[in-house]
């Protein structure tokens, strides 16, 4: 009898984790955290052999470190993502990274053909887990660039007036977003951007800085998300 594939797992936990399983797509998925507490399987990515669980259809990786600093960089995405990599059984990695990693400053637009950066350690950190998934899962990887996380756009005064570019995503709408990628079978060996909000006045004047961010593929591959 052949081992029973199950149809993903969730790398992560927090709000976004909570939104996705809201989701009817996820109502089947399974869940696993950087520490060893809240999700289905009790383990310590950073430490635990993950050799014993079960093949997924999917894994979605996205946790966040526990803090800003280099450390917590590299706990996330070296050795809790190189762990699930190596030693997790699956048919396709979506990694959840950041469009933190671009290069433009400037007030320009930004597409996933954009030149990126390692011009800090989080930049580079970010890209090095990108090389990782791209190593380990060459043809059935999605590299999904996530502009700053939120929890609404409805903040008094944000972006008003404003002539930086604020790329922000509400976690809602990153739920649907990697809903669309888990469905999308089809796609593989893509890095794509997801952008909600530009968070800038185009009438307040520039000179912009910052990047705005324009999810090129993304709307090609899987149309504008509701």
């Amino acid at each position: 009898m052949s081992e029973k594939i199950y149809p993903g797992l969730f790398v992560g936990k927090g709000r976004l984790a909570a939104y996705c399983f809201d989701l009817q797509s996820f109502q089947l998925w399974q869940s696993l955290s950087l520490s060893s507490s809240g999700s289905t399987y009790q383990r310590d990515l950073r430490t635990s052999d993950l050799r014993d669980l079960p093949q997924f259809q999917t894994i979605i990786f996205a946790c966040a470190p526990a803090d800003r600093s280099e450390e917590a960089y590299i706990d996330v995405y070296h050795t809790a993502l190189r762990n699930v990599l190596e030693n997790c059984s699956y048919e396709r990695i979506i990694y959840c990274g950041s469009t933190g990693v671009y290069s433009e400053n400037s007030g320009g637009i930004v597409t996933e053909l954009s030149p990126v950066s390692r011009h800090s350690f989080r930049s580079r950190v970010l890209l090095e887990a990108e090389d990782l998934v791209q190593r380990y899962a060459p043809k059935n990887h999605v590299i999904l660039r996530l502009t700053g996380l939120c929890e609404t756009l409805d903040v008094p005064g944000y972006g008003v007036g404003k002539n930086h570019w604020c790329n922000r995503l509400t976690r809602s709408c990153a739920a649907k977003w990697l809903e669309k990628a888990v469905m999308h079978s089809g796609l593989v060996s893509k890095t794509v951007n997801i952008n909600e909000y530009t968070g800038c006045d185009q009438d307040s004047g520039g000179p912009y800085t910052g990047k705005r961010i324009v999810n090129l593929l993304s709307e090609t591959i899987f149309g504008e998300n509701d």
